[in-house]
């Protein structure tokens, strides 16, 4: 590894600059800054005629500026202190150590012990590195949506929004270049722009951060990682609080099957759902032809009738797409100079991006993307055309597909002039976010239900997880990609229940039982959604969807509980599903359990996620009562072969939470469970 030594440094009060060399000459010109409560910030200092130069805004701040906030640029004041071969810098209750030959930067904690360690910094013409030092224990949580594992120590992460279909390695719908570690410290890459997270994948004992653009990171020092979380929300934008029917259960089928297109095929569905006795709360009417005019007075019809019934309605939205026609033909008032174009050759039919994947469709489609870069287009999307479909006919939010295809991969003109650079995560963050305060305007109740994004995609309530195959082996991944989200900042998250593909090899996979089992594990998240063109819930037989009756009536008694604890995710950043690594950061034990979860404070939830009817159980300190045999239990021991008949999972409630509506909500899914006879 090539040694750096600190050239010259050039304090100020809120700011330290630095310049780093090397055999191969030097290496930069950096800055640090505090940028809040033990939070500090380091960044590249361009150079003009060898004076520094504008330092271009991070992911946070281009976010807060396209959405008409104030961006975050803190810089508290600093404290210096010169000692042998270094210097102490103090600011916002942190400290750092800069060692001058060699160089580097140690974060400390409150009792001076090492939080974290970078020893290189570069920035070359090819792009930046980052280097820290990782200790043999620590884990690395966080990235964004990962399917292969909650711990991503060992892993090396691509921040690269891309739809592998069905994978679960490589795969994810919304990376973040976020990461908890469990001695205490976060670090946040702070740019849109693709970046490799080389998390001891090359070297065990290291982590890199490497990209073709500048620092901007974020070091966070917290001895628990909900402090980091919410540094990171109060930096990129807390999440709105969901409405109570976005908690609820939510019916939709693949666009393919055209069974809800028409006001016929979701009349079928209420009488399938109603003789089933079988509780719902919203319908994403996929396939419906809604940028078709000749399809509103049926459109206005159904949501009429499902406002009467107090359900709601979701149309399917492809994140800014529109198939444009010939501008004096388009119903809606369509101009060319509201999409992006290509830079090049001026067109607007625009190829999605070359990562785009040819197991939905052979080749990338083209397509005009709406520039939310130009008022003029946003007033006639967003102020014209989805305030009509949400304020005049009444639906109530639009399923966002497709959020990863925006292309960055050709030269692009926006109206505003910046460049394609990061593009692939800005825009459907940006464009997710108008959407969702386009459905919420004039008091409306309304929400996203959105398919990825990136830095900030916790400011539109709910994200879900994308494609998985109804087989075993996607119920753990679909466990994973929530636990990830959720200490990825992004607290609402929910999925396809059991997934929405049929399995390859059904003997493997008895669709009944991967079924059963991934909604007993859906009833005690967020929300559940039945879609794809799998089995439709009332099609099992009638043992089956007696129990999916059953836990769809606990999670709907669930709600004032969930209410509650997205009331606290909405406020702090906080998440609602839970690894139990932030359960108790302080136990050690509870580290590497990647198939429990807490749900909130006070309920911890061990779902089956293979053929089996037992599983072993770990349960954290503190007093526990199982909710199906009253049981209690102590905690810090491991259950084993814990009984986990076909009807049942592993569900343990802790005893002395803060939370107000649990012992209720907890006395009605006793009851429900009781007349259940389970």
């Amino acid at each position: 590894m090539e040694k750096q030594r600190v050239a010259s440094v050039f304090p100020r009060p809120n700011a330290l600059d630095f310049t780093l060399a090397s055999e191969n000459g030097t290496n930069g010109r950096f800055r640090l800054l505090c940028s809040g409560e033990k939070a500090f910030r380091l960044l590249s200092v361009p150079l003009k005629n060898g004076k520094p130069a504008t330092i271009a805004p991070g992911a946070a701040q281009i976010l807060a500026t396209d959405l008409g906030e104030t961006p975050d640029n803190t810089a508290l004041p600093l404290c210096f202190l010169t000692g042998d071969n270094c210097i102490e810098i103090s600011g916002g209750n942190g400290k750092v150590v800069l060692s001058l030959k060699p160089f580097s930067l140690t974060f400390q904690k409150e009792d001076g012990k090492t939080a974290a360690l970078l020893d290189t910094l570069m920035e070359t013409p090819e792009g930046i590195r980052i280097e820290g030092v990782l200790t043999p224990k620590e884990r690395l949580y966080g990235t964004g949506e990962r399917f292969n594992r909650v711990n991503q120590r060992g892993k090396l992460v691509d921040i690269m929004s891309i739809d592998k279909w069905c994978k679960t390695e490589g795969n994810s719908y919304a990376p973040v270049p976020l990461v908890l570690s469990t001695e205490g410290y976060g670090l946040f890459y702070n740019k849109f722009e693709r970046s490799l997270l080389d998390l001891g994948h090359t070297e065990p004992d290291r982590w890199k951060i490497t990209a073709a653009v500048g620092v901007d990171l974020y070091v966070f020092v917290n001895s628990h990682p909900k402090d980091t979380l919410n540094a990171y929300s109060k930096l990129t934008g807390f999440s709105p609080m969901p409405f109570s029917w976005q908690l609820g259960i939510f019916v939709s089928r693949h666009g393919r099957t055209k069974e809800l297109a028409t006001l016929a095929g979701v009349e079928a569905m209420i009488e399938d759902m109603e003789r089933h006795r079988l509780p719902w709360d919203a319908v994403v009417i996929e396939g419906w032809p809604v940028y078709d005019p000749a399809s509103h007075d049926d459109l206005k019809t159904l949501v009429k009738k499902l406002h009467a019934m107090d359900k709601r309605v979701l149309v399917w939205e492809g994140c800014g797409r529109y198939y444009a026609r010939e501008e004096e033909k388009d119903p809606f008032g369509y101009r060319k100079e509201y999409s992006v174009s290509h830079a090049e050759t001026g067109e607007v039919l625009l190829p999605e991006t070359d990562s785009y994947n040819p197991a939905d469709s052979p080749n990338p489609r083209k397509v005009a993307f709406l520039d939310i870069t130009n008022p003029k287009a946003r007033a006639w999307w967003y102020d014209g055309l989805w305030t009509m479909l949400t304020q005049e006919i009444g639906i109530d939010g639009a399923k966002i597909d497709f959020c990863e295809q925006f292309p960055e991969h050709i030269p692009l003109n926006f109206y505003d002039g910046r460049s394609e650079s990061g593009a692939h995560h800005w825009y459907p963050v940006v464009y997710n976010t108008l959407a969702y305060r386009t459905f919420t305007k004039n008091g409306k109740d309304g929400g996203c239900f959105s398919r990825g994004g990136g830095i900030g995609t916790q400011r539109y309530p709910f994200m879900w997880l994308g494609d998985q195959r109804r087989e075993w082996r996607f119920l753990p991944a679909i466990l994973t990609g929530l636990l990830s989200c959720s200490l990825s900042g992004i607290p609402f998250v929910t999925h396809d229940l059991s997934a929405y593909r049929p399995a390859e090899d059904e003997s493997a996979n008895p669709e009944s039982k991967v079924f059963i089992r991934g909604a007993q594990m859906g009833a005690f998240t967020l929300n559940m959604q039945t879609h794809g063109t799998v089995t439709r819930p009332y099609d099992f037989a009638p043992e089956i969807v007696d129990i999916y009756r059953v836990y769809c009536e606990i999670h709907q008694a669930l709600r004032p509980y969930l209410l509650e604890q997205c009331a606290i995710a909405s406020q702090t950043g906080n998440p609602v599903l839970r690894n139990l690594y932030f359960h108790d950061p302080a136990d050690e034990a509870l580290f590497d359990i990647e198939d429990q979860f807490m749900l909130g404070e006070g309920i911890l939830v061990a779902p089956v996620l293979q053929d089996t009817e037992k599983r072993d159980v770990y349960l954290p300190k503190g007093t526990w009562r199982c909710l199906f045999s009253g049981k209690t239990y102590a905690g810090g021991q491991r259950l084993e072969n814990f009984a986990a008949p076909f009807a049942r999972i592993p569900v343990f409630v802790l005893e002395g939470t803060e939370s107000k509506t649990l012992p209720g909500v907890i006395a009605e899914v006793e009851k429900i469970i009781q007349a259940s006879g389970m």
